[in-house]
């Protein structure tokens, strides 16, 4: 099929494209029911500068092949469901409507921070492994409307500026549920839902239990600046969030991630938010994140580990969440020293001379800078049960 420049195609029914088939697009199509791709191609050719338009209510994007539409607008009120992958070569305007994207990704591949187009809409996640990508090229804000009309204000927007020009695709979600109980997949680094409250560091002392972010990078090596939103209404007199954890994928453990609570500049766009997270160094080592509660920055050690092999607790780390630097020795009964690290990341294993340590009490002893704080000593004793 071939639509010339200006012409216009209005839809009643669906868009179905099965075979070899493909469409030449220079026009623009309007649709009020489903997008569907059984295509063994991308459907349009040529990259051709035409217009896909959906105008129904609750419409899907679906089919066994991606379609790679060049601008894409939703002119409505309504939910648009993804059922495949979607690409958008040029501009995605959301207008008013719900993107839902399942466990699919919708990618925008135009690095002009200002092709993403939205007035009141807003993209929602219900499955790990489900984000919008956008691709980013420069020292810019680039946003993520991402909410859920579940959610007052609708908005838990995230922001991010890279900080070099190196291209790379990020990936932002938006879960509303508890992180206690996301089933629902696996993310972009891997983490496997659930991620439960009771594995964290115990300075941690409350998580948001109505939403949290998945903040990936998809693709390239540009780190930057993550700024999360959210309204003074998520939080209430005894639970103030000063914190954003994040799911250390590496111990499958909750950690205390490198971000500062400010006050929020005015952005109707996103529903004027009061509060924002600031991360100024965001690296993406790891991809859940959700608002909490901490105490003051300490060094915390557990009082038993068991390295049985068995995939539990296996490891005795020492946790902080700013510690500038780090130093720890362990020592046995008879004073000998059977571990010692520098790096907070690297854990005893329960092994003393290649064998296996005997169960028992040992005595660490650790030093660390924190910040604001300067340099801290700690000892105390930990018990290994086999």
């Amino acid at each position: 099929m071939h639509l010339d420049i200006n012409a216009q195609l209005y839809v009643e029914g669906d868009v179905l494209i099965e075979n070899t088939g493909v469409i030449e697009n220079q026009g623009t199509i309007s649709l009020e029911n489903d997008w569907i791709n059984n295509s063994l191609f991308n459907v349009f050719l040529n990259s051709l500068q035409g217009n896909v338009e959906l105008v129904g209510n609750n419409q899907n994007i679906t089919g066994i092949n991606p379609t790679k539409f060049y601008n894409l607008k939703s002119t409505n009120v309504a939910r648009k469901t993804l059922g495949v992958e979607t690409w958008v070569e040029n501009e995605l305007d959301i207008t008013n409507s719900e993107i839902v994207l399942n466990s699919y990704t919708i990618h925008l591949f135009n690095t002009d921070p200002a092709a993403l187009l939205w007035n009141g809409g807003f993209v929602s996640g219900d499955s790990l492994g489900g984000y919008l990508l956008r691709s980013v090229d420069r020292s810019q804000s680039y946003w993520f409307p991402v909410g859920n009309s579940n959610l007052a204000n609708f908005y838990r927007a995230v922001s991010f500026v890279p900080s070099s020009s190196d291209s790379s695709v990020i990936g932002v979600r938006l879960a509303e549920r508890d992180h206690e109980f996301d089933f629902s997949g696996v993310s972009a680094t891997g983490s496997v839902g659930p991620f439960p409250f009771a594995q964290r560091i115990s300075n941690i002392t409350e998580n948001n239990s109505n939403f949290y972010h998945n903040i990936a990078r998809f693709d390239g090596t540009a780190n930057g600046v993550s700024r999360i939103f959210y309204f003074n209404s998520d939080e209430s007199a005894a639970k103030k969030f000063n914190a954003v954890s994040e799911w250390d994928n590496g111990v499958s453990k909750w950690s205390v991630a490198n971000f500062e609570k400010n006050v929020a500049a005015s952005n109707a766009s996103i529903g004027n938010p009061e509060n924002v997270m600031k991360s100024q160094s965001f690296d993406f080592s790891n991809d859940v994140y959700v608002l909490s509660t901490k105490n003051e920055i300490d060094v915390v050690v557990p009082d038993i580990f068991s390295p049985n092999k068995d995939g539990v607790n296996d490891v005795l780390f020492a946790f902080s969440d700013k510690a500038l630097s780090f130093q720890m020795y362990i020592y046995n009964r008879w004073g000998e020293l059977v571990f010692e690290t520098k790096d907070q990341y690297e854990g005893w294993d329960g092994t003393f001379r290649g064998k296996d340590a005997q169960s028992g009490v040992y005595v660490y002893f650790i030093s660390a800078e924190l910040p604001e704080q300067g340099t801290i000593t700690k000892k105390g004793d930990i018990t290994l049960v086999r």
